[in-house]
């Protein structure tokens, strides 16, 4: 905000009345109107005028009321009510607005009619008809027992529950007539309903239920207002045609009156209070502001005329001191702020119409006019406006809190009490003064281009260079003054210099330490006495007692660029220069200052550490603000990056500091305020209203849209998109009407994504190729201060998945792979089948081809062999020896032959494994009878069931092994073979009823050179089963096994309860993969 301290604004023209004498403290607290951060919004920026209402509901929002509809701001974009949820409103052009406190907003439209709202949704429609809401729906008001009162041109009107009544002679109030028009409804601070209409004015006193008429001066009493404290002011025509102001008496308060009023513009038009009690109205062409006077003006006391003609083009009067001034003053001036102010299209104001005005809850005024709608709100920061142009400024402190100002046109002097002039101007002996410096007892040294002056008691300034340094050339930097009262002296071309106080001068440059070419460009003194000096080429000198000059440069760690600030502390020192600032503590010690803006912290010309811990930089990116706690976190965490509060533009600064000359850009007087010296002036900064934190930022995801359409959420806040929707974009804003510029967001997609995104000042988000699943969008963001919000704002979205997303149709592919498996799997195997088939007839064939031979032609001759041996054995003696040994001989080749033909038909039968092993058992005994004597008989009790593999091929081999024992060495009648199947157990016994087996056969397992039976166990035995043999000399043999139901069936075959898809999946699989095939 711009503040002139001396005499009106640039918009004002008079006062009416004249105000006492302010401080400066109320001159900040209330800054000039046209002062004020000032922002339009018009059809360039896409609202089209006239805006005719105004409302702010409770979650933040800030609703307009156009001939074009209802629209929706939040500080950066302005939206129809129809783009919020679909619906539309039965009329277009909006007159009157009104915010409950449930966040419903009342609607009054200029045809007549109403409706009601509530996030997005219309709740109610009342269109316009005889008898009811037929004109012009001018205003609302609602108590707090949810009554709701409406003005409408033709009637005033009273919502109970869900009935309306219209008010009339029953209730007190007119009957309805052809000249009856309602104006307006309000409710003031005690409850008491207040209503104008053409017959005057009306209140209903709390409590009653009739309403009263109040006789008020003047006539045509209009544009009932509230001021803070609750009262109703209304404007009233006296005589002369002159518009004045009044508070009306309280219904409850016997005695109280109207009063004198206030004279007002005749243009007077939908006034209002703000906060602060400064009364805010329409007139002529543009808007004013007024704070009425404490007294109770005259009752003659009419508008100046200068406050009814347009104001004048922006000027900076100032208003003259009375009394006598110092010696050497050339003017003083009071603080001065009148009454009333005024804003015209002349300061940028949207129109020249003022329709309506609002202040939010930030403290913003808004006014709505014929050609937009405009914003007013405080800053932080106030320029200081001085009677003369002050560029090339410098300052400096006193030792009383007083502040010296000097520039290229002016030096003034600043009191810091108010007794006597606020402000002093004094003459200067040159022009350009670059540093101004205020020593210890407050005498008041100046350089310029020509020297050092001092200001003498006389209030002439003194050239105290003039004996010692005749030939003086350049500009003086900068002036410091030690504990000794010595005065040190940087200077452009005349190096570093310093003054005793005896009035000697001593040159230091090139001596004693100190650099010869160098430029001095900042001078500072500690709390102990020492005297530090930055240059310009980047280095800063310490001068300890005895001229002890320590150094300090890039090598130690000092990395600011060229020195432009230099500023002591306790135990250390800052210092500022083109690259940033870093601090240096007593034991050499260096820490970088670092921002989380790079830039940031460039071009600080001017350091002030504030007794509470905190840190002010001026530099060329704004006035920048370092937390305490932040500034010991980085004290004690080298490369932290400290959070930053920047004033710049949108804060008021309308400069950058000063990075050449004049510098020390920054000083903090003794009541705590800050100053800053800027290229086109002077600000002030007030810490402790820094301090009160804004508010939290509140969010709101306004909506998500597909393909540019919005979804309309459900019961409890879901939106459900369509089908198969792969992209979004989800519309969110910071309900901070007064600085949303300053808003930044970050945001995540919950069900896709765990990290924020930062947007930076951007409000939407865009997402792609999303996939079927429950989201959850939640987005942060900060306040004007750059606090992110404690909670997230958040927005469920569910996408459905499509036939094809869905889990059905993933299990139907992963079915079909698993059929498409199996049928390649029994594709091959059938190949692998028929190449085994193919394998297994060439070796059947070549065994029947091996069996033929042998029996055609091995055993036969093997027979004739015999038979002829035979024919020899008989024609040898009974009694002759070799006839027995030819007999033996016989008997042996017998055995022979028959072990070769059963050899022989070994061959001829099919390989164990193959077929089920019935078959296989059964056909081997039957071939295996036929060559014996002994009947064989086969028998299976149970449904047979396929075994596993290994347990198939194993016995069909112990079979094998028991069948040829019995019809080879049992010598039996009979053999039986029997396979039993049953749930638990697979058994399969041999019997016959032969000789027997040797009981030491049966002992051993074995006879001696023999292995079958030990090999019969040992292979039952291996597939988890049992082996027993029963038999005793001359009664038969019973060979027994058994193998459990879990080792001998294949698996398709165990007894087990599955689930019923298991058991399908089993079988289907099952069905797919056949036996194994011969090999």
């Amino acid at each position: 905000m711009l503040l002139p301290l001396f005499g009106a604004g640039s918009a004002i023209a008079a006062e009416a009345p004249t105000p006492d004498r302010l401080t400066l403290t109320e001159l900040l607290k209330h800054p000039p109107l046209d002062q004020l951060h000032h922002t339009s919004w018009g059809a360039r920026e896409g609202l089209f005028g006239p805006v005719y209402s105004l409302a702010q509901t409770t979650d933040g929002y800030l609703w307009l009321g156009t001939d074009r509809g209802l629209l929706r701001f939040d500080g950066v974009r302005f939206e129809t009510f129809e783009s919020l949820a679909g619906e539309t409103l039965p009329e277009r052009s909006v007159l009157s607005l009104h915010a409950t406190p449930d966040n419903g907003l009342w609607i009054g439209f200029m045809r007549g009619g109403l409706a009601q709202v509530r996030n997005g949704h219309v709740l109610l429609r009342e269109p316009a008809r005889p008898g009811g809401f037929e004109g012009a729906t001018r205003g609302f008001a609602q108590e707090k027992d949810g009554t709701v009162w409406v003005a409408s041109t033709r009637g005033l009107f009273k919502r109970t529950g869900d009935r309306w009544q219209r008010m009339g002679k029953a209730e007190g109030y007119p009957e309805p007539a052809p000249d009856l028009l309602t104006w307006n409804v309000h409710l003031d601070g005690d409850a008491n309903l207040w209503v104008n209409n053409t017959q005057g004015l009306l209140v209903k006193a709390a409590g009653t239920a009739r309403f009263s008429r109040v006789e008020t001066p003047g006539k045509n009493p209009n544009f009932l207002s509230v001021d803070p404290q609750g009262r109703v002011w209304l404007v009233a025509q006296m005589e002369h045609n002159q518009m004045r102001y009044f508070r009306a008496p309280r219904p409850q308060v016997p005695g109280e009156s109207f009063g004198n009023g206030h004279p007002v513009h005749a243009s007077t038009y939908m006034p209002i209070f703000d906060s602060d009690g400064n009364f805010w109205s329409g007139a002529l062409d543009g808007v004013t502001r007024e704070r009425f006077p404490g007294l109770e003006p005259a009752a003659g006391l009419s508008l100046p005329a200068e406050n009814i003609a347009p104001p004048p083009i922006p000027l900076v009067p100032f208003v003259p001191a009375a009394g006598a001034s110092a010696p050497g003053v050339t003017q003083t001036y009071d603080f001065h702020l009148p009454a009333l102010q005024r804003l015209t299209p002349n300061q940028r104001l949207s129109g020249d119409q003022v329709l309506r005005l609002l202040q939010d809850r930030e403290g913003s005024v808004w006014i709505a006019t014929n050609g937009g709608l405009d914003r007013l709100r405080p800053t932080r920061v106030s320029l200081v406006q001085f009677p003369a142009a002050m560029s090339a400024l410098a300052m400096a402190a006193g030792p009383q809190g007083d502040l010296w100002f000097t520039s290229r046109n002016a030096t003034f002097h600043l009191q810091a009490s108010g007794s006597g002039p606020d402000l002093s101007r004094y003459a200067m002996p040159y022009g350009s003064v670059s540093r101004v410096f205020v020593d210890h007892a407050g005498t008041v040294w100046t350089g310029d281009k020509n020297g050092l002056w001092r200001l003498g008691p006389d209030g002439r300034f003194v050239d105290e260079r003039r004996e010692a340094f005749p030939d003086w050339k350049g500009m003086l930097k900068d002036i410091a003054e030690d504990r000794a009262g010595t005065i040190w002296v940087a200077t452009q071309f005349m190096g570093l210099l310093r003054r005793f106080s005896d009035g000697r001068w001593e040159r230091l440059s090139g001596t004693k330490g100190f650099p010869p070419g160098s430029l001095a460009s900042s001078i500072s003194v500690d709390q102990q006495g020492r005297v530090w000096i930055g240059y310009v080429d980047g280095q800063v000198l310490r001068v300890d007692e005895g001229d002890r000059v320590t150094r300090f440069a890039d090598k130690e760690g000092l990395r600011v660029g060229g020195v432009l600030a230099i500023t002591a502390g306790q135990g250390h020192v800052w210092i500022g220069g083109d690259r940033g600032a870093q601090r240096l503590d007593d034991e050499g010690h260096f820490l970088e200052l670092k921002g989380r803006s790079p830039d940031a912290l460039n071009g600080v010309s001017g350091i002030v550490e504030t007794p509470e811990g905190e840190l002010w930089l001026n530099g060329a990116a704004g006035i920048t603000r370092v937390a305490a706690t932040d500034l010991q976190r980085a004290i004690t965490e080298p490369g932290f990056q400290v959070p930053l509060t920047q004033l710049d533009t949108q804060d008021g600064l309308t400069g950058r500091a000063e990075t050449n000359w004049p510098l020390r850009t920054a000083l903090q007087t003794p009541d705590g305020r800050l100053w800053f010296a800027m290229t086109n002036g002077v600000v002030t900064v007030d810490p402790a209203r820094l301090k009160r934190a804004a508010a939290p930022a509140v969010l709101d995801v306004q909506r998500v849209l597909v393909n540019g359409a919005p979804l309309t959420p459900q019961s409890g806040g879901l939106v459900r998109a369509v089908a198969g929707t792969k992209d979004l974009q989800v519309d969110y804003t910071s309900l901070s009407l007064a600085m949303p510029e300053r808003a930044n967001f970050k945001y995540r997609l919950r069900g896709l994504e765990t990290t924020w995104h930062e947007a930076g000042a951007r409000r939407q988000a865009f997402y792609t190729n999303l996939g079927p699943g429950n989201y959850t969008f939640e987005v942060q963001g900060t306040n004007e201060d750059g606090v992110w919000s404690a909670a997230p704002a958040s927005f469920a979205i569910e996408i459905p998945p499509t036939f094809l997303q869905s889990t059905g149709f993933r299990v139907l592919c992963a079915l079909a792979v698993l059929m498409a498996i199996a049928l390649l799997v029994r594709m091959r195997l059938r190949q692998i089948e028929a190449r085994a088939r193919e394998r297994y007839r060439a070796r059947l064939d070549e065994r029947t081809r091996i069996a033929q031979d042998l029996h055609d032609t091995l055993l036969q001759g093997f027979q004739g062999l015999l038979l002829r041996f035979q024919r020899v054995a008989w024609g040898i003696p009974d009694e002759s020896p070799a006839r027995a040994e030819m007999e033996r001989a016989l008997d042996q080749a017998d055995a022979v032959v028959i072990e070769g033909r059963n050899r022989v038909t070994d061959l001829r039968l099919p390989p164990p494994d193959v077929g089920t092993l019935e078959q296989t058992l059964e056909a081997l005994g039957k071939d295996l009878s036929g060559f014996h004597d002994a009947a064989f008989r086969f028998s299976v009790d149970g449904t047979p069931r396929l075994l596993d593999a290994c347990v198939h091929a194993e016995l069909a081999l112990v079979g094998r092994e028991g069948l040829f024992n019995a019809f080879q060495h049992a010598k039996a009648t009979g053999i039986a073979l029997t396979i039993a199947y049953t749930d638990a157990t697979f058994t399969m016994k041999i019997a016959d009823d032969g000789v027997g087996v040797p009981t030491a056969t049966q002992v051993d397992g074995h006879s001696p050179g023999h292995w079958g039976l030990s090999g019969m166990r040992e292979r039952v035995t291996r597939v988890g089963g049992s082996f027993e043999l029963r038999s005793a000399p001359g009664a038969g043999t019973e060979v027994l096994l058994g193998i459990p139901a879990a080792q001998a069936y294949r698996r398709r075959d165990k007894p087990q309860r599955l689930p019923a898809l298991q058991r399908w999946l089993r079988d289907l699989l099952g069905r797919a993969l056949p036996t194994r095939a011969p090999g």
